[in-house]
């Protein structure tokens, strides 16, 4: 699986922040397996680095499935390992549903 990283200017982390991404989408996807061959990552600051306020940091995932179209999901939160856990657990859900349903079939 292939995981690709983006930040808009106003998210710092660099090396550090791709890590940790990295480490924890392949943590919490790694049951899939190869039925997921890319994942991209796109954090940004809705409120910019000037005035941080609430649930400005949002993180959109886009996970692409061998043979299918990709599925997204998106979440905000205050803090950009928030977004990417809250993004996380929905594009979760909607792989189990995904994957579960062509099990039934």
């Amino acid at each position: 699986m292939q995981i690709i990283v983006n930040t808009d200017s106003h998210i710092t982390g660099g090396d550090a922040l791709s890590r940790y991404v990295e480490t924890t989408v392949q943590d919490a996807l790694e049951r899939y397996g190869r039925r997921i061959t890319r994942v991209e990552i796109h954090f940004r600051d809705e409120s910019s680095a000037v005035k941080s306020v609430g649930d400005d940091k949002h993180c959109l995932l886009e996970v692409r499935l061998a043979r299918k179209q990709p599925i997204t999901a998106s979440a905000c939160a205050p803090t950009v390992s928030d977004a990417l856990s809250g993004a996380l657990r929905k594009i979760e859900s909607v792989l189990e549903r995904t994957f579960d349903k062509r099990k039934r079939r």
